[in-house]
């Protein structure tokens, strides 16, 4: 998963992990799937994901965490660094990538940084190492047989583009 299925709205509220309370028409109280509100079709795909872990969870009973990751940095964790064939790879798209890739190629190349609009804008963070600790926990703690699909936001930091 990732952030992106929250989208990056200016409410200034705290995303809550996947779920959110509402009272439905007649007064009905429940806790539904966060609104979907994708900034482009890769980030409208994981909602997609997000849809399809909660039919399989409720028709074939298959016991899912869904963890949405912040922009993760870094290429190595204290195991890849022993071999380099494990090494993480480094993927950059000068349109659509991530800010922190983008800014690091620009960066090592000489050029001028692009921030779009004013840099106000916010992102969340997270180092490889965390997001693999992350996985981790989530392997050796699932959700019990019949929970709902348990999903977690993966956030080390919080920082404006023009800050990054």
């Amino acid at each position: 998963g990732t952030m992106g299925v929250y989208g990056y709205g200016t409410s200034g509220g705290e995303i809550p992990e996947g779920y959110i309370d509402v009272i439905l028409p007649g007064g009905r109280e429940a806790n539904i799937l966060h609104p979907a509100y994708p900034g482009s079709v890769y980030h409208a795909t994981k909602c997609l994901d997000a849809l399809l872990w909660q039919f399989y969870q409720k028709n074939d009973g298959l016991r899912i965490t869904d963890l949405h990751q912040g922009i993760v940095w870094g290429t190595n964790t204290p195991q890849t660094i022993k071999d380099e064939r494990l090494v993480n790879r480094f993927d950059y798209d000068g349109d659509y990538g991530t800010v922190l890739n983008r800014f690091l190629m620009q960066g090592a190349m000489g050029v001028p940084l692009t921030v779009y609009g004013t840099g106000g804008q916010t992102r969340a963070f997270i180092h490889i190492t965390d997001t693999a600790r992350c996985i981790e926990i989530a392997i050796k703690n699932p959700p019990a047989s019949g929970e709902r699909v348990e999903i977690f936001n993966q956030i080390a930091e919080i920082r404006r583009v023009r800050d990054v």
